[in-house]
């Protein structure tokens, strides 16, 4: 099941508590849907960035890829006539309505997370999603555990992705123990920077993520 999931789906099971159902990564949760969406176009070679300082989006392949979310943002960039940065593609799809609740919504449908909604003060409703199936998460922390706290020496480029994704945008410590993850600083830079991934990848995952990193963090900092 975990292998199937998209870099999306992987990173709201990552932000959302087990029990609770609730995002536990505060303001930067938009963000970090947002550029693992464009990471993920990347990933599958839908779209690639045009080398420039300040990369830019271009469409290399149209093919759907079967996801709601994915093929909606990939038609969306292909019908756009004016070439858009990342850090500009990354924001609107982080401002996008109602992502992270159509992102839990898909994942109810698998049978992973499950809908709880109540009313407070009569008139508002909160919607919770705790899981009902914890393996694909407990398989997706697993990952990245094996990327952080061991010195494997090839990590795949998903999970470079998605951990790259999780340390910009402050989920790590959400995650694992602060103290560990502190002795492990130079390990995530250099998964980060692609130094662990294969060959073939490096030059993707570092100018992906590079992108990427950057259109996530930016709007948050300004915020």
């Amino acid at each position: 099941m975990e292998h199937s999931l998209h870099l999306h789906e992987e990173m709201l099971l990552l932000a959302l508590g087990e029990r609770t159902g609730k995002v536990e990564m505060g303001m930067w949760c938009a963000q970090a849907l947002g550029g693992a969406v464009a990471a993920e176009l990347l990933l599958a070679e839908r779209i690639r960035l045009d080398g420039q300082k300040k990369p830019r989006v271009e469409i290399a392949s149209t093919e759907p890829l079967g996801n709601e979310i994915l093929d909606e943002w990939l038609d969306t960039i292909a019908r756009d006539p004016r070439p858009r940065t990342v850090v500009r593609w990354v924001g609107k799809i982080a401002d996008s309505k109602d992502l992270r609740g159509r992102v839990a919504r898909g994942l109810v449908r698998r049978g992973i997370l499950r809908l709880e909604e109540s009313q407070f003060l009569l008139l508002f409703s909160r919607k919770i999603y705790p899981e009902t199936d914890p393996e694909p998460e407990r398989a997706i922390r697993a990952r990245l555990h094996e990327a952080i706290f061991t010195d494997t020496a090839q990590i795949e480029p998903r999970t470079v992705a998605l951990l790259s994704i999780a340390n910009a945008t402050e989920l790590l410590p959400v995650i694992f123990d602060k103290r560990e993850l502190k002795s492990r600083k130079h390990r995530i830079e250099s998964v980060v920077n692609g130094e662990v991934t294969g060959a073939a990848a490096q030059n993707l995952i570092e100018e992906m993520m590079t992108a990427i990193t950057v259109a996530v963090i930016i709007p948050a900092v300004v915020t």
